[in-house]
């Protein structure tokens, strides 16, 4: 690591002297925006019975929530067991039909 000047030019870089920002150099930050910074509305699952009752299965934000959380749940033991349902169809049929 270059203290005090840039690599590649030896100038003096912008941040210098501005208190931590002259120590710790940031290529780059990240927020985790879902459900942390962004709250979205419609929810996921107001926005899944309103698309899902649009194609002609109606059902309501409850029954979605109940879903997902089965799913989320097959998603999570799947996972732990190193499955890999979706590499050809019948482990796929078996994985989401039982």
């Amino acid at each position: 690591m270059c203290s005090g000047t840039s690599c590649k030019t030896g100038r003096r870089l912008p941040s210098e002297g501005v208190g931590i920002l002259a120590r710790v150099r940031f290529r780059a930050v990240f927020f985790d925006a879902g459900e942390t910074l962004v709250h979205p509305a419609p929810s996921f699952p107001e926005l899944f019975a309103r698309v899902v009752t649009r194609e002609g299965y109606p059902r309501d934000t409850v029954a979605i929530s109940e879903g997902l959380a089965m799913v989320t749940d097959a998603f999570r033991r799947a996972s732990e067991e190193h499955a890999l349902w979706t590499t050809a169809p019948e482990r796929s049929r078996r994985f989401w039909l039982g």
